[in-house]
């Protein structure tokens, strides 16, 4: 038998992808499906929002640095690699400190690409 949830789809994912998503899922009664697009969502620990601000005892090390949720990790790595130069490291810094992981997303997507270094 298989489980089907479906959470609020609080996400930047555009409506109509996620809707064509989860109709095409749900068409695969022989699989188990789970979505995790709100991070308050069953299942919402897999979702890069999720973070301390859902789970007090969240703790997320990478790279020798603790980070707020995945998505901060995610987008900072945006700006790193062979060709960062000062304005890019300085970015990737804005992104990491952003109070939450939807401002560091809108903060990637309204830099200017030139910093952008790993899209």
């Amino acid at each position: 038998m298989s489980q089907k949830r479906k959470g609020n789809n609080n996400t930047t994912k555009p409506k109509k992808r996620r809707e064509l998503e989860e109709k095409e899922a749900l068409e695969k009664p022989d699989q188990e499906v789970i979505f995790f697009y709100g991070e308050s969502d069953p299942f919402g620990e897999f979702s890069n929002f999720f973070g301390k601000k859902q789970n007090k005892k969240f703790s997320l090390h990478i790279d020798g640095r603790e980070w707020l949720t995945s998505e901060h990790y995610f987008q900072h790595q945006k700006f790193l690699g062979p060709e960062s130069n000062m304005a890019s490291l300085e970015y990737a810094e804005l992104v990491s400190s952003a109070s939450t992981p939807n401002k560091a997303a809108v903060i990637v997507r309204q830099m200017n690409s030139e910093y952008k270094v790993n899209l």
